[in-house]
C-alpha cells in the first residue's frame, strides 16, 4: 500500500515507516522524535521552543545567500547589456566609415 496524498499527514500501514510533517520538523530541527518524550506541560513548551529556533537557526543563511545571488546577477546582467551596446556602437562606427 503507497502513502497517502495528504502531504502533511500521510499514512503507511508500516508504524516504523510512517513519517508526516510534524515528525519531520522534528527530526531537522535537531530535537529528536524518539522514544523519550517530555511529559510536563513545561517540557512540552521548551521542546516547542528548541523546534522552532532550530528551524529559524537552519533557514537564517538562506535570504543572505538569496540577496547575494541577486546581487551578482544584476551585475552580470548589466555587463552583458553594456558589452552588447559596445558591440552595437563598434558595428555602427564599421559601417559608417
Amino acid at each position: 500500500m503507497r502513502a497517502g496524498k495528504n502531504f502533511l499527514f500521510p499514512f503507511h500501514p508500516d508504524p516504523e515507516r510512517n513519517i508526516n510533517f510534524p515528525s519531520a520538523l522534528l527530526l531537522y530541527s535537531s530535537v529528536g522524535y524518539g522514544t523519550q518524550t517530555p511529559a510536563s506541560l513545561t517540557g512540552k513548551a521548551i521542546g516547542g521552543v528548541c523546534a522552532i529556533v532550530g528551524v529559524f537557526i537552519l533557514t537564517l543563511p538562506v535570504p543572505i545567500v538569496v540577496n547575494s545571488f541577486a546581487s551578482y546577477y544584476k551585475n552580470r546582467l548589466w555587463r552583458n547589456e553594456v558589452a552588447h551596446k559596445r558591440r552595437l556602437r563598434a558595428q555602427e562606427q564599421t559601417r559608417c566609415t
